[in-house]
């Protein structure tokens, strides 16, 4: 807590506040109770009432915080004074009195030696209420008694004086702990316990009833904890010496027993505390008599049972805010920023496994031409009628296959064999044991297939649920960096074009600056895209990218969530160009291109196991799981584990495909080249051309996955290309195909990233050696 004032203490302009240490200036002070300082006063005359079982360490204590957070201190000086005298009604408020004077006197004479000193004011304190408690027992006599109490009470002072500021952020403007306004709150309720502590309607002692509540209030809404040390405050402050240990015992056992029912709302904590009042009463007391009356006890929970819940939810607020000048400092809501972009990572993981990867009527279809081909092939291939089945009657042969295998899933006991094979075929028994044969291997996939859709979908609703519970989880404290000079100059900005941003914070993270605005829904305005954007990139005279974590038009939120990253100075142009293989109307090969959050570029080319529809599928899942990952900031080893382990827990029997990435550092120019079995990259400078080679698996292979890293660096005006292994299998009829490739790079004037992947893919295709489906992307890296 002293830590917090230290940093607050050095923060203070003396030179600015400073003033002639002339006491003719402070009639200005004195003319200063206004409405303004109402509550600093009222808090000042309540403070110097409290007590701590006769110890009054808290008016000085106040005195000294107003005074070096350059508060006019003076007339809360006075009303402290006036309090003490209040509570007391004896000739020993002058002591007290004395302490505030000497204080003010030395405070006035070493202000600047108590510029320079952290501690100097605990010192001040300490020492002027030791002086005037000595003076005054040196005048009326005294015990060795008397001398620990005094020393007590002033190391108390001391210490209040660092703990109030933090505890009362409405006064003091600082940021503060819930244990510091726990503490101040209770005191100064203690304070008014003492001061209606003899008051008693039809025979109940007012004071009690409200000393009671707070401790249930508190067991509400802090659980055991909070309600024992609130039993323990208000028997402290709230009781005379002689009963206040007994108060503290039936206060904070019944305190600590409420708080442990909680969870169960007023009527659990209303249990709990007439328990622990019933168990320490019967079982434990010892006085003789029952310290909280029945009547007290009563009226207390009836009053607290009444007490409105709207009410409760604005003390709960009171007792978890921090002061907040709206710059984004409030770290309860900054740790509510970073949960819900995880809830959203969460939320785009779990649409990973929305839907398989095969479909079952692909099942169906692969059986009928397994059944169809292996017949054809192995069956009746020696026959003599082959000829006219499958060549001069092939759509009779094959509807006849179709009825066989229907005839043998609709009953497969009976075995019913088509009039076709009846009439003509001699290897009926033959092809009736094919189909049994390719009939369980298309249940047994069947229903492995239904299985893992089933733990698809299971999965995903875990991810949902756990994307829920974070949600829900977004109001604790979270600790980040922030620079407040900046925050201040587009906090003052943006409200000047009505925008009226909630808080605003400044981090670090991937090594890059990002701007963090949180504000009002803007009604489909776009206020991210344009007006804050725009301002962001006025101040910085930088280019801004905006990334949106939470858009109210896209979830039940009122706040607009905003992330902008300061964007390289590199840009990259790309251009696309592919052919299937012949025979198929879809490509196997995929690929992606986009600008991530981190500042990075990612290319990417995927080449999906075999060929056609089948094959696309698997790249375009793995593509669009790679790009989800990156988007959300997961680094690029993580990213390939992921993808691993979903390719192979979504896979239906080999389920594989080549992964080629590139990521661009668009701030130095710093090139990761990850390949798991991809082909070779290249980049060209000028008439130089580099090859990036790796050797490594696939995705969806084995459990584990290694890929091939190779650095480089690129500067503007340099290409990056990446082919698939049809491009360089195509090349490859009489010398290597990267060596080819290489040739036909350095020949290549243009820098048009298009022009250039089209006229590879050109090559590649006149070389009249197409046995795979070729994809080519080429990159250029330019400065803006």
């Amino acid at each position: 807590m002293i830590n917090k004032t230290q940093v607050n203490w050095n923060n203070i302009d003396w030179n600015a506040c400073s003033r002639p240490k002339s006491l003719v200036l402070e009639k200005s002070i004195f003319s200063k109770i206004n409405i303004e300082h109402v509550h600093v006063n009222i808090i000042a005359l309540l403070l110097g009432m409290a007590s701590i079982s006769g110890l009054y360490p808290f008016g000085i204590s106040y005195v000294a915080a107003l005074s070096f957070y350059q508060k006019d201190f003076l007339p809360a000086a006075l009303l402290c004074s006036a309090g003490t005298v209040i509570a007391l009604r004896d000739v020993i408020a002058i002591r007290h009195l004395a302490a505030i004077v000497i204080f003010s006197l030395a405070y006035f004479a070493l202000k600047k030696v108590i510029r320079k000193k952290i501690y100097a004011v605990g010192i001040l304190v300490f020492c002027s209420n030791l002086i005037a408690g000595t003076i005054f027992l040196a005048i009326r006599g005294f015990s060795p008694y008397d001398v620990v109490i005094l020393f007590m009470e002033s190391t108390l002072a001391a210490a209040f004086t660092y703990i109030i500021p933090g505890g009362m952020p409405w006064v003091f403007k600082d940021v503060s702990t819930q244990a510091e306004k726990t503490i101040c709150i209770a005191i100064l309720v203690g304070a008014i316990l003492s001061i209606i502590r003899g008051i008693a309607v039809f025979g109940i002692n007012i004071g009690e009833v409200v000393g009671t509540i707070v401790v249930l209030i508190a067991a509400l809404l802090g659980g055991p904890g909070v309600g024992a040390a609130s039993g323990i405050i208000m028997g402290i402050t709230g009781y005379s010496l002689m009963f206040s240990p007994w108060a503290i015992a039936v206060l904070a056992f019944a305190g600590l027993i409420a708080g442990s029912f909680n969870k169960l709302g007023k009527a659990g904590v209303i249990a709990g505390f007439t328990l622990g009042y019933l168990i320490y009463n019967m079982y434990i007391n010892s006085m003789g008599e029952i310290l909280i009356s029945l009547p007290v006890l009563f009226s207390a929970l009836g009053v607290f049972l009444i007490f409105p819940r709207s009410a409760s939810k604005t003390l709960t607020n009171c007792m978890n805010a921090t002061y907040n000048d709206g710059l984004g400092y409030d770290l309860n809501e900054r740790k509510s920023d970073i949960l819900l972009e995880t809830a959203h990572l969460m939320e785009e993981l779990g649409k990973s496994f929305a839907e398989p990867l095969y479909e079952p009527n692909d099942f169906g279809q692969n059986y009928i031409n397994s059944v169809l081909l292996e017949a054809q092939s192995k069956i009746c291939y020696s026959c003599g009628m082959h000829r006219i089945c499958w060549e001069q009657e092939t759509q009779k042969t094959i509807q006849a296959f179709y009825k066989l295998v229907e005839n043998y899933e609709t009953n497969p006991m009976e075995k019913s064999i088509p009039r076709l094979f009846k009439a003509r075929c001699s290897k009926t028994e033959d092809l009736i044991r094919l189909v049994e044969d390719k009939s369980s291997i298309y249940n047994l996939a069947l229903q492995k297939n239904v299985i893992l859709k089933n733990s698809c979908e299971e999965i995903l609703n875990h991810f949902k649920q756990s994307a829920h519970i974070i949600r829900l989880l977004a109001n604790e404290n979270f600790i980040d960096c922030y620079d407040k000079s900046f925050g201040t100059k587009l906090f003052e900005k943006l409200k000047q074009e009505g925008l009226n941003p909630k808080r605003i914070y400044y981090t670090n993270e991937h090594k890059k600056d990002c701007i963090h605005v949180v504000k009002p829904a803007c009604n489909g305005e776009e206020h991210c895209q344009n007006m804050i954007k725009s301002k962001i990139e006025q101040m910085t005279g930088e280019k801004i990218c905006a990334e949106v974590i939470e858009c109210p038009k896209k979830t039940s939120g009122t706040e607009c969530h905003l992330k902008y990253s300061f964007c390289g100075s590199l840009e990259v142009s790309v251009g696309i160009s592919g052919v299937s293989k012949k025979g198929f109307d879809v490509s196997g090969d995929g690929f992606s291109f986009m600008k991530l959050k981190t500042g990075k570029f990612l290319l990417a080319l995927s080449d999906g196991m075999g060929v056609g529809k089948s094959a696309a599928r698997q790249s375009e899942r793995t593509l669009a799981l790679l790009e989800r990952l990156m988007e959300c900031g997961f680094s690029w080893a993580t990213t390939l584990k992921i993808v691993n382990s979903v390719m192979l827990a979504t896979g239906i029997k080999e389920s594989f495909s080549t992964l080629d990435i590139a990521l661009i550092d668009t701030c130095d120019g710093s090139v990761e080249f990850i390949k798991a079995g991809a082909a070779s990259g290249f980049i060209k400078h000028g008439n130089k051309t580099t090859v990036i080679k790796g050797q490594s698996l696939p995705v969806g292979i084995m459990d584990t996955i290694n890929p091939s890293v190779i650095h480089k660096k690129v500067r503007s005006k340099d290409i990056i290309i990446m082919v698939t292994d049809g491009v360089i299998d195509a090349l490859s009829s009489q010398k290597s195909g990267e060596d080819v490739l290489r040739a036909i790079l350095s020949e290549i004037k243009t820098s048009n990233p298009q022009e250039i992947a089209d006229e590879i893919l050109k090559m590649a295709k006149m070389s009249g050696n197409i046995k795979d489906d070729m994809t080519v992307l080429a990159a250029l890296v330019w400065k803006r």
